[in-house]
């Protein structure tokens, strides 16, 4: 039950600041979105000992990849059929969000960072094999219902967690019967007066 509790808690908060980033879209997403290059995308990989020397059949496997994907094939139900990443593979390969700063190889993110929504890359080379980068979205309504944007966010700015919650207080008419609390808690917030 308390674990519930705890994630209906997460929610809430998510919920809250989601709402004060759409109110807050110039002061706080679109700034973010310029310089961090936010997006949600999948991948398809091939296991390969030696990313530079593709076997015979890892080369079959890559060309039923690319025949598929000119035939019109959705990407996604190529990523299902083919892929060898266990874990992304099932969701038609959606890796979900990332921007600049996520922590992929440099050329995986070269990739995603350089293509346009519904544009897949070329195959690139990782330690893990070769990989097709797929866009799936890079606009913010598609970006806000990914928990990672949120927390991406949170950690670019700081105060927004204590100013989204602030605000929500503000809007419930939230008083409080001692002063003294409450002073002490915007201190602890960083609010100042009543101007958030």
């Amino acid at each position: 039950d308390e674990l519930n509790i705890l994630y209906e808690d997460f929610a809430k908060k998510e919920a809250i600041i989601s709402e004060y980033i759409d109110d807050n879209f110039d002061k706080y997403a679109k700034p973010f979105m310029e310089s961090e290059n936010p997006r949600i995308v999948s991948h398809i990989l091939i296991n390969m000992d030696n990313s530079d020397k593709p076997t015979d059949e890892e080369q079959k496997k890559i060309d039923k990849i690319n025949a598929a994907l000119k035939d019109g094939q959705e990407f996604g139900k190529v990523a299902m059929e083919f892929s060898d990443d266990p874990q992304t593979a099932p969701q038609k390969g959606l890796l979900g969000y990332m921007d600049k700063n996520t922590e992929y190889q440099e050329e995986f993110l070269k990739s995603a960072l350089s293509l346009k929504d519904g544009e897949t890359g070329t195959w690139i080379k990782t330690s893990y094999g070769q990989h097709l980068v797929h866009v799936e979205s890079s606009k913010y309504e598609d970006l806000k219902k990914e928990s990672g944007f949120v927390e991406a966010m949170m950690q670019q700015y700081p105060s927004l967690q204590m100013e989204a919650i602030w605000k929500k207080a503000k809007d419930l008419n939230i008083e409080f019967q001692d002063k003294d609390i409450e002073a002490r808690l915007m201190k602890y917030m960083g609010i100042k007066g009543d101007k958030q």
